[in-house]
């Protein structure tokens, strides 16, 4: 991480072209180990400077290399034992689901619809395999929104109500999914399904031309504004591995499992003295940017028509991922982590052997070499156990969404956010909305803090 400091830098101050430099030269001359990460952070910042065509071109590259340097789940397990410079940085599932959805906002904004669809189906088969073998809370409403209304333009009505009802069971408090039935049901002129979602209709943001609410009609226009609000949490080391009692405890049995397994030639004690000064292997997301991650009022002709609403929580999601696993990481990684202890005191006990017998036998001489290869070995040993702090830092805290129907005119658009201190991204501060027609603004926010 310490290799893209300034371009985050740079990220964070709206210096997109120098971040863009800078973040180039690091996918340049990166090996594998950190060559996703790079791809990552330069579609992000690609993508939030408007260059959505070389924004992608990073992001299909980072798809493919993703595919390639998928891991096994012992590989995985290396991630947690070894320094954080040793393994690949391959994100977690989520994390590379957002590679598509980040493809498919840029060519909605490219107005290239057919291949967002694209974009969309394919992240649709890898969040199918999530919903069967992780949290539910990792699968992406905002995607899923995104790819109804892109099915609704497209005539693929059938797709966008099976993406409302998958929306309906990740979240079903969302404020959007019974009025997008009743529009869905007004454009299939489906009466049954009108009188089913009839509560929808009263919930549809919908406004004449001097923004009177009014009920929705397929003369109106479509305004769908995409957000991303805030920074995404940080990886962090939890400190040292002796200050956690529960991995303490864990670590001391699997240490004594390891020993038998391997001879019964060392001590527990001997070994455990090995890890005073190693960190906890597994790191814990803290958040940042709260402030600037809320909901915000969106204003056209300087009145309120609502706020946003958060669809998916990337900064949550990240949280829950570690901090809610994480005896289960524990007692998933222990065992290795044990293993590899074990294996280091029996190559110290052995060198300290040979060390006694050079030193001809003299107590204080033997005893002294025996301390600092027992020493030194510990120190190399607790080196290796470290977490791996490598994370996507570029993404935003969360995607918020809004969709109101307009009716044809020109508009004035701006926000209200909950920080004065707050950096946005460039956005069009009028647009203009033709009856039927279909309006994305995408923008993103930060505190400058």
């Amino acid at each position: 991480m310490e290799l893209l400091q300034k371009t985050h830098l740079l990220f964070y101050r709206g210096e997109y072209n120098s971040a863009v430099d800078e973040v180039r030269e690091l996918v340049e001359e990166a090996g594998t180990k950190d060559k996703l990460l790079y791809l990552m952070e330069a579609g992000i910042i690609l993508h939030t400077m408007g260059d959505y065509k070389r924004s992608n071109a990073a992001f299909e590259e980072a798809d493919q290399f993703a595919d390639q340097i998928k891991t096994s789940a012992s590989k995985q397990v290396l991630a947690f034992v070894t320094s954080d410079r040793a393994a690949n940085f391959t994100g977690e599932n989520y994390e590379r689901i957002l590679i598509k959805f980040y493809m498919a906002l840029n060519y909605i904004m490219m107005k290239d619809y057919e291949a967002a669809k694209r974009s969309f189906r394919k992240m649709a088969y890898d969040l199918k395999i999530m919903k069967y073998e992780d949290d539910k809370y990792k699968q992406n409403a905002a995607a899923r929104f995104l790819d109804a209304v892109i099915s609704e333009n497209l005539g693929n009505l059938n797709d966008a109500r099976v993406e409302y009802k998958n929306i309906n069971k990740i979240d079903p408090r969302n404020p959007y999914i019974m009025p997008s039935r009743y529009i869905l049901a007004v454009k299939e002129k489906d009466t049954g399904d009108m009188n089913k979602y009839l509560a929808g209709k009263k919930r549809v943001l919908a406004f004449t031309k001097d923004l009177k609410p009014a009920d929705y009609s397929d003369n109106m226009g479509e305004l769908v504004i995409i957000h991303e609000a805030g920074k995404a949490p940080l990886k962090q080391s939890r400190g040292r591995l002796f200050n956690d009692q529960f991995f303490i405890v864990a670590l001391r049995a699997a240490i004594e499992v390891a020993i038998v397994a391997k001879g019964g030639v060392v001590s527990t004690a001997s070994v455990m003295a090995m890890m005073t000064t190693a960190e906890n292997p597994i790191p814990i997301y803290v958040e940042r940017d709260k402030e600037a991650a809320g909901a915000i009022e969106v204003l056209l002709n300087n009145q309120s028509t609502g706020k946003t609403y958060i669809m998916n929580n990337y900064e949550e999601t990240a949280l829950r991922n570690f901090n809610d696993h994480y005896q289960t990481l524990v007692t998933r990684n222990v065992a290795s982590i044990a293993t590899k202890v074990v294996l280091a005191a029996i190559a110290a006990d052995k060198l300290s052997d040979k060390a006694e017998k050079a030193a001809g036998g003299g107590f204080f001489a033997s005893k002294l070499s025996r301390i600092l290869i027992g020493a030194g070995t510990g120190k190399a040993v607790a080196e290796t156990v470290k977490p791996d702090l490598r994370c996507w830092s570029l993404l935003p805290a969360n995607f918020q969404i809004t969709r109101i129907f307009l009716e044809p005119g020109e508009y004035e658009l701006s926000f209200r956010y909950n920080t004065g201190n707050v950096l946005v991204s460039d956005y069009p501060k009028k647009i203009t909305i033709k009856a039927g027609g279909l309006t994305f603004v995408n923008f993103r926010s930060m505190s400058r803090k």
